[in-house]
């Protein structure tokens, strides 16, 4: 079987490297990037990505590099603490880890097979398939035909919009900046977040630093300021206190802090004839649930599992996406309950919000997300 997977982000990878020790399957793996090296920021794994993470070699290296989260506090602009939750409760399902994503990625990366064939620099510019393969041109002049070929090219994914159509990408008017704090600054040792009506900010702790994460209601359409961006967060942010204002002049190169408008895909199907679709190019949502890196690796562990237990790709795409489209729809339930409870924009009902999470008890959050991880892909 020859394959083709568009993007090296998690899912691309970790498809590959649960068909590594299949010696009649052929990868050929591409990236946009010209080179992998220092790519994003923090990625938090939740025990479903660990286990996946288990079953295709590539656990003890993340283990090694990634911090244990314990704790979560949630508070209001004037440190009023909302709720805290203690992760343990999360220890039967294989822990909470937050690792840089490029520690992530160099793991998936180093358990691939001589099977797989990367090339970086590359986009897919065409794509046109019939009952016995696809056949691709991609950016550098090369043209090929596939037995199957894999959508593993993000939320923006070029091969959802070429061979799906547009009008899947929903926008939240939510924009996110994130940043590292400098190495040794002083940062809480778990994952805290403060939210006030249209404003959130998060710190993920490493073990030697934290990513920084605002997030504000702003159209997909307001300007981006890059080089002021110092200056744009202190107004936005002006409702916090001076810690949060001492994080953002904190930031060493404005030019280098991320953002980007907030979205999510919405769409049935995952798959139309040979080409299917695995991460945030089918499921994206917003990142305040924090599994998205996990989802995705469970589902290029299924695709991969289909294709191993079936003798047809129709077959095989198709139980995926049985299997993929009922876990995805207990997870959207959730994930939409969890982004009710933080992206309230009007401080009126923020300030409403903020009570009713004083009084709801701390295992209504935390069940929402022990469902999920109980569940057997």
């Amino acid at each position: 079987m020859k394959i083709l997977i568009v993007g090296g982000g998690v899912a691309g990878p970790t498809l590959a490297s649960a068909l590594k020790d299949q010696k009649d399957v052929s990868i050929t793996l591409i990236d946009k990037a010209p080179q992998w090296g220092n790519i994003g920021y923090a990625i938090a794994l939740w025990g479903n990505g660990m286990r996946v993470l288990e079953k295709i070699g590539a656990l003890h290296p993340v283990l090694q590099k990634g911090y244990q989260m314990r704790w979560n506090v949630m508070e209001d602009e004037k440190h009023h603490v909302l709720k805290q939750t203690f992760f343990k409760v999360f220890s039967s399902y294989g822990g909470t880890v937050v690792i840089p994503r490029t520690d992530l990625h160099r793991a998936l990366t180093e358990t691939m097979g001589e099977n797989t064939d990367v090339r970086l620099g590359v986009t897919v510019t065409d794509i046109v398939q019939n009952e016995s393969g696809v056949s691709v041109v991609l950016s550098d002049g090369m043209k090929d035909t596939f037995d199957l070929v894999v959508g593993a090219d993000g939320i923006h994914s070029q091969v959802r919009e070429t061979v799906f159509g547009s009008g899947f990408l929903k926008y939240y008017d939510w924009r996110v900046w994130a940043f590292w704090t400098p190495p040794g600054f002083s940062h809480p040792r778990g994952a805290f977040e403060a939210t006030m009506g249209g404003r959130i900010y998060f710190t993920y702790p490493t073990e030697d630093r934290a990513v920084v994460m605002f997030a504000a209601a702003l159209p997909p359409d307001t300007p981006r300021e890059q080089r002021h961006v110092q200056e744009q967060l202190h107004h936005l942010m002006s409702g916090f206190d001076a810690g949060v204002h001492h994080l953002i002049d904190a930031i060493a190169d404005p030019t280098h802090v991320f953002q980007d408008d907030l979205a999510h895909v919405d769409m049935k199907t995952w798959y139309k004839g040979r080409v299917v679709l695995t991460g945030d190019a089918q499921h994206a949502t917003s990142p305040l649930t924090g599994m998205g890196s996990s989802l995705a690796m469970e589902d290029a562990y299924v695709l991969a599992d289909e294709l191993l237990r079936n003798n047809t790709i129709d077959a095989a795409l198709s139980g995926y996406e049985r299997r993929r489209t009922s876990r995805i729809k207990h997870f959207r339930a959730a994930s939409d309950a969890l982004e009710r409870w933080l992206m309230v924009k009007s401080p009126f009902l923020a300030q409403c919000r903020d009570v009713v999470i004083r009084l709801v008890p701390a295992d209504y959050f935390t069940g929402v997300i022990e469902k999920i991880l109980r569940e057997e892909i």
